[in-house]
């Protein structure tokens, strides 16, 4: 309960202006984020073997979706290694089958898309992997401003890997048919 509540508490505070907290502390804050996040996606991520969602508690389910909801804020100051191993971390909780609440889902989504923002280049030679799920994980999302910065993610992704935009056309095609705005 601790953990998803200060997941909580630091992504309310990256999500603020950084012009009322000082560069410093929105830097170290965005670090201590990014390496908390990381080990409760590491401890929580889905065996394939088993019911993945069945092997997670509710309050565990808890901690990583606001751990996904915190990372979105703190995407920006990740490298793009750390971005490629929270990439890691984040796909299997795009699979239409693990059984995972809507919300996790939709903040793995859109955590991808933040991301793929600022390292697109990065995620593209790892596109095989993950466009096609997130591409119709997308096409789920309800319009928002959480969504708009995914499709921003997802057309960067697109610029530097055409060929993957065309072999999943059916996909993007579709997510960008469930904007409604």
């Amino acid at each position: 309960d601790v953990k998803q509540a200060a997941f909580s508490l630091c992504g309310s505070l990256l999500s603020h202006d950084v012009g009322q907290n000082p560069a410093e502390v929105v830097s170290e804050l965005s670090k201590n984020v990014v390496q908390a996040g990381l080990l409760s996606l590491h401890k929580a991520v889905p065996d394939h073997g088993r019911d993945a969602k069945a092997s997670l508690t509710e309050a565990a389910l808890d901690e990583v979706n606001n751990a996904l909801w915190c990372l979105c804020k703190a995407g920006k100051s990740m490298d793009g290694q750390t971005a490629v191993t929270v990439l890691g971390l984040v796909t299997p909780y795009l699979e239409r089958t693990s059984g995972f609440p809507r919300m996790i889902v939709e903040n793995a989504t859109i955590l991808i898309g933040c991301m793929a923002k600022t390292h697109s280049e990065a995620f593209a030679q790892y596109a095989d992997h993950f466009f096609w799920s997130w591409a119709v994980a997308l096409a789920t999302l309800r319009d928002s401003d959480e969504k708009k910065d995914a499709f921003v993610g997802l057309f960067y992704v697109l610029q530097a890997r055409e060929d993957v935009g065309r072999r999943h056309f059916p996909q993007v095609a579709n997510a960008v048919a469930s904007w409604h705005k």
